[in-house]
């Protein structure tokens, strides 16, 4: 009698089961990961933003946040820095309705400077890995609502 050699039915399936399995786990950590990206992106900006708002009201002077490369960082308008936050190099950040797109100027008294005055600044994180753009709010406390 021969033997055949070769897997049985049964074999395969669970060969295939635990594959799929594995995928899909690996897929699910993935959108996981992308989805902590942007909360510590939007936390780095909603810090930078708070930092230059308190800042500005409490000594009386303006300051600036600004997106350079990889970092957002806040000065005062004559350049002496207050703080940064590095971002990740998968997100382009622009500001919208602000009076320059890498950057916000705070007014002395802690008001956004705006170009229209009938809408407010917004924020614009244009993820590179997803190919997706999200667009936010910024309150008057420098706090980040997404725009739907």
């Amino acid at each position: 009698m021969k033997s055949i050699k070769g897997f049985t039915l049964i074999e395969l399936v669970v060969t295939i089961g635990l594959i799929v399995i594995l995928f899909s786990m690996s897929i699910s950590s993935s959108i996981n990961n992308l989805d902590k990206e942007l909360k510590v992106i939007e936390s780095q900006i909603e810090t930078s933003l708070y930092k230059a708002l308190t800042w500005s009201k409490s000594n009386r002077e303006p300051s600036l946040v600004i997106i350079d490369n990889e970092k957002i960082k806040v000065s005062t308008v004559s350049g002496h820095e207050l703080g940064s936050e590095l971002i990740g190099e998968n997100h382009i950040i622009t500001f919208i309705n602000s009076l320059d797109t890498n950057k916000v100027e705070v007014s002395e008294k802690g008001f956004l400077k705006r170009n229209d005055l009938e809408y407010p600044v917004e924020v614009s994180i244009n993820s590179l890995k997803e190919n997706k753009v999200y667009v936010y709010d910024i309150s008057m406390s420098g706090r980040l609502m997404k725009k739907e």
